[in-house]
């Protein structure tokens, strides 16, 4: 049997992943202060646009400053979502009884910054417990290797789900905006001032949340494909008891800088998908069995 079967469900652990849930929340309520100002701007220029043009300077002004702001707030979901990497690279270490890699995460997060966030988490903490599954008969390395590669599966399906899905919304911000001018008979200038620039945060926004998403989701199938390849040779090996743990490090290090620097997903989109994920990846675990 499987030592993470055990090991993620240790009191020590279930408060790591509590306190990197939490982090990575605040995280996201950051990232929605920046998507509710530009969700405003993006439908109020252009009703003001239609109406009304005294107002448009103005509304170009705010919109540019409200560019800046969310370029600044940006900073802070960036520092809450690293401590959550943080947080959850110690979980991972735990679990898989890795060693700690104090060149490329340097030293782990504060216990006080752990204690503090365990603290303000408020959500059911059950759905925290076996996190990676029922492994089976799945033993070393091969349970590693699994949960590395669920990590990365589960995370890159999400991810080019929603960028996606930004695209389309794009679109279609573009596509209202081009039609309101169109029937607006306003000038180019106009357009300019009263429907585009306020929505620049939108595109901006937008635009880095695709690329970003669709590059993670790119790096991290390529990584799946590496680690399946991996996890079916050692499967067929009889020395797996000797496999190296630098080499399962080392798939961690790439993990662990993805995670560092991914996108947010908002949590309504990750519980969207959540069930049907969880199921998937049962089913993953009996194939592999198999």
């Amino acid at each position: 049997m499987s030592n993470i079967k055990i090991q993620q469900n240790l009191p020590q652990n279930l408060k790591l992943l509590t306190a990197q849930r939490q982090l990575y929340s605040e995280a996201k309520k950051i990232r929605n202060i920046r998507i509710l100002g530009t969700t405003l701007l993006t439908i109020i220029s252009p009703l003001i646009f239609f109406f009304t043009t005294k107002l448009i300077i103005p509304l170009a002004i705010i919109g540019c400053l409200w560019s800046i702001f969310a370029f600044v707030i940006k900073s802070i979901e960036n520092d809450k979502k690293k401590s959550a990497a943080l947080i959850q690279e110690e979980f991972d270490t735990s679990v898989y009884n890795l060693p700690w890699n104090f060149i490329l995460a340097k030293e782990s997060c504060w216990p006080e910054k752990i204690t503090s966030a365990e603290r303000r988490y408020k959500a059911d903490r059950k759905c925290l417990e076996n996190w990676y599954g029922d492994l089976k008969d799945l033993t070393y390395p091969l349970d590693i290797l699994f949960c590395q590669r669920s990590n990365l599966v589960w995370d890159s399906r999400q991810r080019r789900s929603f960028a996606l899905a930004i695209v389309v919304l794009l679109i279609l911000i573009f596509s209202a905006g081009i039609a309101l001018y169109w029937h607006s008979n306003k000038t180019i200038s106009e357009y300019f001032l009263g429907i585009l620039i306020p929505s620049l945060s939108a595109y901006f926004q937008g635009i880095d949340e695709i690329m970003g998403n669709f590059k993670d989701a790119f790096e991290k199938e390529g990584l799946e494909k590496r680690l399946e390849k991996l996890f079916r040779e050692i499967k067929n090996s009889t020395s797996r008891a000797e496999y190296n743990k630098s080499e399962l490090r080392q798939i961690q290090d790439i993990i662990f800088k993805l995670r560092e620097n991914s996108p947010l997903i908002p949590d309504w989109w990750y519980k969207l998908f959540r069930n049907k994920y969880q199921l998937d990846m049962q089913a993953t675990i009996d194939i592999f069995n198999s």
